[in-house]
Formats: structure tokens, sequence, C-alpha cells
């Protein structure tokens, strides 16, 4: 994949120096809240349909692994799953539905402090794939419609305070831009895939709490 290929060369390009040698593995876990913006997709008559149709904001849970690099460049992959906050009447009488979401890429992060230095911003970037997930079930069965497509581009800021010499905890705060391309239903028995015609751009605002384990 050339983000991830991207990525690597940025990091590779970054530590070339002596102190390179000192490499540790490094996982973090995220929670936060994050609020769409833009677009899904368009209709056949080119009618915008809003990410935030149904769902106006979501509960993302994320898994941060990789290995940190002199102390400063963290090079691995992030995984996340989100839980949508439906809106009011967004379902209708007699189903039971349910948003959710999740994306998984590669992210390069370079922290301006260390642990001598108790507390540090610090800033990275990141791309990958983007699931999402309209559900809705009844006594007769359940439908899910999921549409997917790649994550642009992610960029994040944050801040960090030092508890230990391994273990950090402070905010963050990221924005991305993807583009859904594929989308498919599936009732249980039977599933469609298909590619989107009309293609639109979407952002996630996002901000929450981060922990970071140093190994």
């Amino acid at each position: 994949m050339d983000a991830i290929r991207i990525l690597l060369a940025v990091a590779t390009l970054s530590i070339g120096t002596p102190a390179s040698a000192q490499v540790g593995f490094t996982f973090a876990g995220r929670v936060g809240i994050s609020l769409p913006f833009g677009d899904a997709y368009r209709t056949s008559t080119g009618s915008p349909v809003a990410i935030a149709e149904n769902s106006t904001a979501s509960i993302p849970l994320q898994l941060d692994v990789g290995l940190t690099l002199a102390r400063h460049y963290f090079v691995g992959a992030y995984g996340q799953y989100r839980f949508g906050l439906l809106k009011s009447g967004a379902c209708p009488e007699g189903l039971t539905c349910s948003e959710s979401g999740a994306r998984a890429g590669a992210e390069f992060i370079y922290s301006f402090g260390t642990s001598s230095s108790g507390i540090g911003a610090w800033v990275g970037v990141g791309s990958g794939w983007e699931w999402s997930f309209s559900k809705g079930s009844s006594s007769t069965g359940s439908a899910t419609v999921t549409l997917s497509g790649w994550e642009f581009a992610q960029l994040q800021v944050g801040v960090d305070a030092w508890l230990s010499n391994t273990v950090r905890m402070g905010y963050y705060i990221s924005g991305s831009v993807g583009q859904f391309s594929r989308g498919g239903l599936s009732d249980g028995s039977s599933s469609v895939d298909v590619a989107i015609p009309e293609k639109a751009l979407h952002t996630w605002l996002e901000m929450g709490f981060k922990t970071t384990f140093d190994l």
C-alpha cells in the first residue's frame, strides 16, 4: 500500500542517526468522541446523503501498536471501532437500529518530549481503510448496509504527561478526510457489494484520551 510505504520512508529519513539504535515496543489505547461532517455519497440524481444522516456522533475505541525509535519516533498501525449515537427518530417504528464503524491503517507519530521532560506534545499522520455499518432488525429478520473506502489522511496532535518511564497519559485531537467507494447490503442469507458511482468526501473530527505504554 502506497500510504504505508510513504509513512515508513518518512520514519526512515527522520531517524538516520546513531541514536536510532534505541528501539522499543509501544502500544496505546484511546477513547473519545468523534463528530462526522460531509457526505457519505451522492444519489444517482446528484443529491448528497449526509454521513451524519442517522448518527450525530460516535464513541471510538482505538488501539495503536508499533515501534518507538530513538525515544521520539513511533511507526505502527492503528485499529478502531466506534459506536454510533443515533439521532432521535432516526429508526423507524418497529425496528431496532444501530450505527457503527471501524478503521485500520498505518501511522507515524513524532513526540517532542521524553520521560525525562515529564510532559510533551506530539504530532502524527496516518492513512488506511474505513468501514461504516448501519443495521436494522425486526422480528422477521435483519439487514446491514456497509460502506467502505479509503481514509486518505488522518492528522493528529496531542500532549502527554509521563507517569513513569513506561506509562504516559494525555489528550489528543485528530481530523481525517475519507471517501467511501464500495457499498454493500446483507440480510443474513444473501449479500451484494457494488462500487459507489457518485462518491463524496467526508471528515471526522475526534478528541479524547490516550494512554501509552512504552516497553
